[in-house]
């Protein structure tokens, strides 16, 4: 298991999208005990666990939402260089068969568009040395018969992720996407349990496991922000997809530019 240390992101200004509950929340926690300062930005009806957090409310479909979250965050911040997009959901399992078409658009307005949206009214904020990382999944790169909505959205992240490396990067600003492995299956992120999502840190209905059964973990992603966010040990990574497991151990399963893999924390 790795252990987060405390003070070693001391200073960074991090703004967690869907940081109320599941993924989002393990990052949240996560930066905290490493002292970093974290505006958590969810819908009205989600507040943080952690009465102390701060927080703004945003619809990450609303573009117009977004935008004055983010500028408030900003503000409570004092600037902003980290950035999570952790805001997700995941549906039922569908045949394609079956697809409701009007749910895929609902959560590839989440999922895609909500990242991308995301990193368009952050990005003008972040300057030389800052980062933004989106939940991906494994299923940005590998697909299964009944995720259809799923792993589209999934998929588009991560080309989201890889375009947006490449414009941001002559700037200064990583971007990269980080997934969770399940009990040494790779399987989806979701968290553990709980009802369907609307626009919140990724859930899925029914039993909150994997394929295989293996539940996929918050904490493991929460871990993998820290590491593409900001840490120096790992030079220049950009469109970077980081897998992680359970035990701590991860490994790169795509990228666009240069870098290393690493585990420093």
């Amino acid at each position: 298991m790795t252990r987060a240390i405390p003070g070693l992101l001391a200073g960074r200004k991090v703004l967690v999208t869907g940081g109320a509950n599941g993924i989002g929340a393990a990052v949240t926690r996560r930066f905290e005990l490493m002292r970093a300062q974290v505006v958590v930005l969810d819908r009205p009806d989600a507040r943080p666990a952690n009465a102390t957090v701060r927080a703004v409310s945003a619809d990450v479909r609303d573009e117009g939402q977004l935008s004055s979250a983010v500028t408030e965050a900003v503000a409570l911040l004092g600037g902003l260089d980290t950035v999570i997009a952790a805001a997700g959901v995941v549906p039922a399992w569908q045949a394609i068969t079956a697809l409701d078409l009007d749910e895929f658009d609902r959560v590839m307005a989440i999922n895609a568009r909500g990242v991308a949206a995301t990193i368009k009214h952050t990005a003008p904020h972040l300057g030389v040395g800052s980062t933004i990382t989106a939940v991906a999944s494994i299923n940005a790169w590998q697909a299964a018969a009944t995720m259809t909505s799923y792993v589209a959205s999934k998929h588009a992240v991560l080309g989201v992720v890889r375009a947006a490396a490449l414009a941001l990067g002559p700037a200064g600003v990583r971007v990269n996407a980080g997934s969770a492995r399940t009990g040494g299956h790779v399987g989806p992120v979701v968290a553990d349990g709980g009802p369907r999502a609307g626009v919140g840190s990724e859930r899925r209905a029914g039993t909150g496991r994997g394929r295989r059964g293996h539940r996929a973990r918050p904490a493991g992603v929460g871990r993998g922000g820290g590491r593409l966010s900001g840490l120096p040990e790992l030079g220049v990574v950009l469109g970077h997809h980081w897998a992680d497991d359970q035990c701590g151990r991860g490994r790169s399963v795509s990228s666009v530019g240069p870098g290393r893999s690493a585990c420093p924390i």
